[in-house]
Order: C-alpha cells, then sequence, then structure tokens
C-alpha cells in the first residue's frame, strides 16, 4: 500500500512539474507538452526527444503458478481400521495443489528519467494487485510423515478395537482423513530499479539504441494456508424404543466410524523471495510519422535472499490418553513457529514490446507486451514438511522457474 501511494504520489508531481516548467525539457523543439506533433522528416529522419520524461502503464500479467504438489508427505501410508489384519487400508494423499492456476491480474508501472546530450538515468517502479486463489475439498486423506520414537511407537498410533481372542485393546497406524478443508494461495510482487542510459546516435535509417546500466529488487511473496474443519464422529445405531418413529432423537450407539481427530488443524507457510543484483539493458527504437516502435531486453544477475515463515496449530482437540478408539494415544495439542533462510542465484531476463502513437509533440498513447523469467523462486507449498507433530520448513524444493507475463497499455510524456 505504501509503495502504491508512494508511485501514484511521484507520478502526479513528476507530471505537475513537467506541465508548469516546459524550460526543463530541452527537446528539439523545446518541452511544449500540447503542440501539434511534428511528424516531418525535413532534414533528416525525426530525432529523439531529450529532457525530462515520464511513462505510465496499466499492467494485465498474469503470474505462472507454482509446480503442483500433493498437499500431504508424499507417497502412501499403511492403516487400519479395525483390529484383524484385513482392516488395513494403503492411504494416499487426496488432494493437491492444482488449483492454483495462472489467472490475470491488474497493476501499474511508472518509469521517469532525464536524457541530456545522449546521456542521462531513469528509473522504473511496477506493483502489481495482490492475487488470492481459493478451493475446498470434503473428506480429504491426508498422509503424514510419522517416524517411530520411544519403544517404536508413532505419533499417529491408537485404539482400533479389541482383538476378539482376548478382549484387550490393539493399538494400530490410524487414518487421517479431513471432514473438509480450506486452501489458500496467495502472492505478491513489486519491483524498483535505477539505471544510467546512454543513447547511441541514430543510425541512417532512423533506428536508435539505448544502453543502459544500473541495479534493480524484485520481490516476490507467496503464501500458502491450508485450514481443516472440525468433523464429528460418525455414529449409527437404532432406537431406544422397538418402533421405527423416525422423529425418535435418542439413539444409542453401536458402531462408531473413524472420526476426523485432526479437525481444526491449520498451519500458513510463506516464501518470501528478495532479489537484487545489478542489470544490463538495451533498447532499440524507431519513428516513423506519429508512430513509434521500440524492442528492449534485460538481464539481472539476482541474488535471492529467501525468508520462510510457518505457523501451525494441529489437533486443537486432541485428547491424548483417554483411550478413546480411532484417537492417538500420546499425541497432543501441537502450536509451533518455524523460520528458515536461504540463499540462492536467480537470474533473470526481461523482453519488452511496444508500439507508440503520437498525440502531441510530447504526449503519446503507447501499448504493449512483457515477459519476465526468473530462475531459483521458492514457492510455498512446495516447502512444506509434512511431519507431526510440528510440521516444519523443506528447503530441498525452494528453486522453481516463475514467468510473469501480459499486455501493457498507457501514456508517455516526452519520452
Amino acid at each position: 500500500m505504501l509503495l502504491k501511494r508512494t508511485s501514484l504520489c511521484v507520478a502526479i508531481g513528476l507530471l505537475v512539474f513537467l506541465v508548469a516548467a516546459p524550460s526543463y525539457g530541452q527537446g528539439p523543439q523545446g518541452f511544449q507538452i500540447f503542440a501539434p506533433a511534428d511528424v516531418s522528416t525535413y532534414g533528416g529522419g525525426q530525432p529523439p526527444n531529450e529532457g525530462y520524461f515520464f511513462q505510465f502503464d496499466g499492467l494485465w500479467w498474469s503470474i505462472s503458478p507454482p509446480e503442483a504438489s500433493e498437499v500431504g508427505f508424499p507417497g502412501t501410508r499403511e492403516v487400519y481400521y479395525g483390529p484383524d489384519d484385513d482392516d488395513m487400508r494403503i492411504q494416499s494423499n487426496t488432494f493437491d495443489t492444482a488449483f492454483i492456476d495462472s489467472e490475470f491480474s491488474a497493476g501499474n508501472r511508472f518509469e521517469f528519467g532525464r536524457v541530456e546530450d545522449r546521456d542521462g538515468w531513469f528509473v522504473s517502479i511496477y506493483q502489481m494487485r495482490d492475487q488470492t486463489q481459493t478451493t475446498t475439498g470434503f473428506a480429504v486423506d491426508m498422509v503424514f510423515n510419522d517416524p517411530a520414537f520411544g519403544n517404536n511407537q508413532h505419533l499417529l498410533e491408537g485404539p482400533v478395537g479389541n482383538d476378539p481372542s482376548t478382549g484387550l485393546p490393539v493399538t494400530k497406524l490410524l487414518p487421517v482423513t479431513f471432514d473438509n478443508i480450506l486452501a489458500e494461495n496467495a502472492i505478491d510482487t513489486w519491483g524498483v530499479e535505477a539505471n544510467y542510459l546512454h543513447r547511441f546516435r541514430t543510425r541512417h535509417h532512423g533506428g536508435t539504441f539505448e544502453l543502459f546500466l544500473g541495479a534493480r529488487y524484485l520481490e516476490f511473496n507467496d503464501n500458502f494456508r491450508f485450514h481443516t474443519g472440525v468433523g464429528d464422529t460418525e455414529t449409527t445405531g437404532d432406537d431406544d424404543d422397538d418402533d421405527d418413529d423416525d422423529d425418535d432423537t435418542t439413539t444409542t450407539a453401536t458402531t462408531t466410524t473413524v472420526p476426523y481427530f485432526l479437525g481444526g488443524s491449520f498451519w500458513d507457510t510463506s516464501a518470501e523471495n528478495h532479489i537484487v543484483g545489478p542489470q544490463i539493458g538495451l533498447r532499440w527504437f524507431k519513428k516513423r510519422g506519429r508512430w513509434t516502435l521500440s524492442t528492449e531486453g534485460r538481464f539481472m544477475a539476482g541474488l535471492n535472499c529467501q525468508n520462510f515463515h510457518q505457523q501451525v496449530n494441529m489437533g486443537p482437540n486432541l485428547d491424548p490418553g483417554s483411550g478413546t478408539l480411532f484417537y492417538p494415544t500420546v499425541m497432543g495439542q501441537t502450536t509451533a513457529t518455524h523460520v528458515s533462510y536461504a540463499r540462492e542465484w536467480s537470474p533473470l531476463i526481461e523482453l519488452r514490446l511496444d508500439a507508440r502513437y503520437q498525440i502531441t509533440r510530447a504526449f503519446s498513447f503507447r501499448a504493449g507486451w512483457t515477459g519476465v523469467w526468473i530462475n531459483g523462486v521458492a514457492r510455498a507449498n512446495n516447502v512444506i514438511d509434512y511431519t507431526v507433530p510440528a510440521l516444519g520448513i523443506d528447503l530441498a524444493n525452494n528453486r522453481e522457474d516463475l514467468f510473469i507475463n501480459g499486455l501493457t497499455i498507457g501514456f508517455d510524456v516526452n519520452r
């Protein structure tokens, strides 16, 4: 929010400055922002503008989704729905992150600077609107890493019934099922760069090259939240009365199904990517009449300072030692906070294609396309360690490709 307000203030202030102080824009004809467009080619090609300039682009960009992954520990797990060996089932994860899609969202980009005698500088700022995608699921099976401890015990172990021959309780590995879930993935990204610019002499056929060198900072934050609902233990039974009156609400439970004993759990994981580094770029543009076509490329040798944060509340309704059927014997509620850091190499390549139509001598409308590729980016859903009881952060999958691209439309002044 602060960046958006700052960008807007910069844009408004610069526009006021450009309009109120035309003497600072010393192009071939002076600034004269509302003067008629000069499309004459008398005496040679049309020379590029010099002096202060400002550019605004409205963005309609999409962000590539993370690599789809299972929500839960990869693989399968043997679980029991009763005391006999025949009651064993193989449980797997039935929910994944494929719901995270590449959606378009709005943003804005501001560039301003100055060119004088073919040398100058410019600053560029962009901000994307926060993007959130949400989905729900029901009867979701999930595998957790449940390593043995102590006397070969497991946290997700509990009574599953009585041994028919001895009448004693039998303890087995329990299945984990959530009655309902809510999954959310949120993204926000922005960036800023400052560059020195050198403009080469216009070539014989009218094309002009600009070389720029500078520094760039880009921030990409990804957040994955998973909430589980509290499900009731399902029971079946007969009415106390011998009749079949459906209005009689008093029942006696005769069979108990597996409860959603981890219901109410949630975990919130964020992956922050702070990418900074030197940048080099090249722009080519050519003006013909009122039209200007341009293309430019940028390369940044980025260092990605990754910050990871995770909040976990696992099994808020657990009652260890209660001896309840299909409840863990020793595991209770666990809350935890995890923080981790990493440093990765994150090169960035950006390509822009633009067309501009001149309205007045200094004012033009513009439209184009921008594509940005970044390597070594961490996504939150792929760094979660699904080990009970406290989960955690797993940095084995903290490098993914990210592709941002879409349309731009806006205007520029004296560009």
